[in-house]
C-alpha cells in the first residue's frame, strides 16, 4: 500500500498490516541466531544501532566533549584571532553566538545561562 494513498485519504488502513508486521517481528526475534546478530549490531552501552543516521545524529548532539575541545566545556572555545573566549549554543541545528569574553569563566557562565533558557 502506497503511503501517498493513505496521506491523500483515498485508502484507509485498518491496522492489519501493522499487526502482520508485529507478528512477523516476534517470530523472527524468537530465533536465537537472530538475537545474537541483533546483540552484535547494537552497542552494549546505549542500544543505538551502529552507522545509522539517527545514531550519528545522536552522537553529534551528545554531551561528550570533542577531542579538540580546549575549554573543557561544550559551547565555549578560545578564538586565537580575537584573543578572547567565545561562547555559543546550537539549538535545532542553528548556532547562536552568545558573545566574546575576556576570561573563560564569563564565557562558561553565558553558556550555562543560555542552557537554562
Amino acid at each position: 500500500m502506497a503511503s501517498t494513498k493513505l496521506i491523500q485519504g483515498t485508502t484507509k488502513s485498518c491496522g492489519c498490516q501493522l499487526k502482520k508486521a508485529r507478528e512477523k517481528w516476534k517470530n523472527i526475534y524468537k530465533d536465537e541466531k537472530i538475537q545474537e546478530k541483533i546483540k552484535k549490531t547494537f552497542r552494549k552501552n546505549d542500544g543505538r544501532e551502529k552507522n545509522t543516521k539517527l545514531s550519528i545524529l545522536e552522537l553529534a548532539t551528545s554531551d561528550k566533549l570533542k577531542a579538540n575541545n580546549s575549554s573543557g566545556v561544550t559551547g565555549v572555545s578560545y578564538s586565537k584571532r580575537d584573543k578572547r573566549w567565545r561562547s555559543y549554543i546550537t539549538v535545532k541545528h542553528i548556532r547562536y553566538e552568545l558573545g566574546y569574553f575576556k576570561d573563560k569563566e564569563s564565557a562558561i557562565q553565558a553558556r550555562k545561562k543560555a542552557e537554562k533558557c
